[in-house]
């Protein structure tokens, strides 16, 4: 199947058709004769101009490679099109004007003609999945972005996820050992080191940005990793390695689990590049969401609008644009690490199991939400965290990004709602949390909530909001919680899978405390010090 297929082929009949000849001075192009043609833009990227059976055409039809450069718009309904001979020659250019029909779109003519040309050159590679989707301009600056050492760094600074990362691994060497792997977006190659520590034959470090560069010179630099591990600067929708994997690694999760549509990567390297049955560290993914509620965060956001309600600012009364940006404020996710004392409700959970999901399931996801909430307060959003699993085997571990755990660069986030619902105990909040993935490699957030009415024989409570998961508020507190700072100078790697609202204490139902002096992990079922 072509990669334009499904878009192409585009046809449009009634087009007149000009020739174009050069005048006897060559300083300009004369009007030739004219006639009617069926126009067809075909999934090779050729165009076609086929005359109609009675136009009388001087020619049999027009063919020819389009590229951008080739035909261009000259007016509301007409197109220019200038034909060379051959790469070679510069002279003998076929010319024509293209007329499309009173009534018909000639914007989707211009549109059919940049997606034709598209279309790789016979024995080119063409438009690899990764490119067909996503904006060029949100690509290149996320490829920019992980190219930096700072932001590497960041990632790797983080204790609690480069440290579960590791000791996945290494508590599951069997796996490894004297495997093939595929490290999927492999930054600094800082995975793919750890399963060369951990035996692997063969590791493909696979990075599209520039980044693959140090990462290549840090293999190098490592004895491990420097007889085991191969850098490619691919797209992993591109890249092609001699013999299918039998384990995947990678760190493919945004905020909210799905930010940055990483994660269909990672699905279509395990359909092309992982063997039948093939392991997948992590192997599945769950996104958890839990009614909150936080007066001060939702004053806060209200705030932000005030600017707006100013009735003379330098003679201009902002107050016809008050509204719509006091709504706008919330329109934004918020990024914070908060109190699990906040959450009102235990969570509902919505489970990703990257080995078996298709990569088309993830281009919009549907949570339905049923929560009770345990007391009378005001719900002011939803709160959503993820935490994902290694399904080694000698041993399981989860990570996760729960508040009340020690903090992660993912933090957590809340999708909060301008009108909030009042909520007596016992009373359950119904909604929908959707999910709807766009070009810039993100998602729209659509929330919708119904509650009870708030006084007997009144109205059905219903709210909704709609937010860019591409546009956060990172919200960062001068000062933490209560038990938060203790939480981070004893660093835990993993935690038990979230069941509900946390007890302030940073701990789930059934969680003891980790033993005195701290400890690397939680895994079944147990505090634990792994040892490498």
């Amino acid at each position: 199947m072509s990669a334009l297929e499904g878009r192409l082929p585009f046809e449009l009949s009634e087009v007149t058709v000009t020739s174009l000849q050069e005048s006897d001075d060559g300083s300009s192009l004369v009007r030739g004769s004219s006639w009617n043609s069926s126009l067809y833009l075909d999934p090779a990227g050729s165009l076609v101009l086929k005359p109609d059976a009675k136009s009388g055409s001087p020619v049999e039809a027009v063919r020819c490679k389009v590229t951008r450069k080739m035909i261009s718009r000259a007016g509301r309904r007409l197109f220019a099109l200038s034909i060379p001979p051959d790469a070679e020659d510069e002279s003998g250019y076929q010319s024509y004007t293209i007329e499309v029909p009173e009534g018909a779109d000639a914007d989707l003519l211009d549109e059919a003609v940049d997606r034709c040309s598209e279309a790789p050159a016979e024995g080119a590679r063409g438009p690899n999945a990764f490119d067909r989707k996503t904006d060029k301009g949100s690509a290149d600056l996320y490829f920019y972005y992980y190219g930096m050492f700072q932001h590497q760094q960041n990632m790797m600074q983080d204790m609690v996820r480069t440290g579960t990362y590791y000791f996945a691994i290494m508590e599951n060497r069997a796996d490894f050992a004297g495997k093939v792997v595929v490290d999927v977006g492999a930054g600094t190659s800082i995975l793919s080191q750890f399963a060369a520590q951990a035996g692997a034959r063969k590791v493909y470090a696979v990075e599209a940005s520039p980044m693959a560069k140090w990462a290549d010179r840090l293999c190098k630099g490592n004895p491990a990793a420097a007889a085991a591990v191969q850098v490619l600067r691919e797209k992993v929708e591109a890249a092609e390695i001699p013999e299918r994997a039998d384990i995947l690694i990678s760190e493919p999760m945004g905020t909210l689990l799905v930010n940055e549509r990483m994660l269909e990567s990672y699905l279509h390297a395990r359909d092309h590049l992982l063997k039948p049955g093939g392991l997948m560290f992590p192997a599945v993914g769950r996104i958890h969401a839990a009614a909150y509620s936080d007066a001060a965060l939702h004053a806060e956001l209200a705030a932000k609008s005030a600017f707006w309600g100013n009735t003379n600012f330098f003679g201009v009364d902002l107050t016809p644009l008050y509204k719509d940006a006091a709504a706008s404020f919330f329109q934004q996710v918020v990024i914070d690490a908060f109190d699990p004392r906040l959450l009102v409700s235990q969570p509902q959970t919505k489970v990703l199991d990257f080995r078996t999901i298709a990569e088309e399931d993830l281009y919009e996801i549907v949570m339905p939400l049923d929560l009770e909430v345990g007391s009378e307060c005001f719900v002011h959003g939803i709160a959503c965290w993820f935490d994902v699993l290694f399904d080694g085997s000698t041993m399981k571990r989860w990570l996760t990004t729960a508040p009340g755990q020690p903090t992660t660069h993912w933090f957590q986030l809340r999708c909060a709602v301008q009108h909030p619902l009042y909520l007596l105990p016992g009373s359950r909040i119904t909604g929908k949390l959707r999910l709807k993935a766009h070009p810039r490699q993100s998602y729209d957030i659509f929330l919708t909530l119904r509650a009870p009415p708030f006084r007997p024989g009144g109205e059905e409570q219903l709210c909704s909001a709609q937010l860019d998961l591409k546009d956060p508020y990172y919200r960062q507190l001068v000062t933490g919680w209560p038990q938060q700072q203790q939480q981070q100078m004893a660093p835990q790697d993993s935690a038990a899978p979230a069941t509900g609202p946390g007890d302030g204490q940073g701990l789930f139902p059934g969680q003891a405390p980790p033993p005195a002096g701290g400890a690397w992990g939680y895994a079944n079922g147990a505090w634990a010090t792994p040892q490498p």
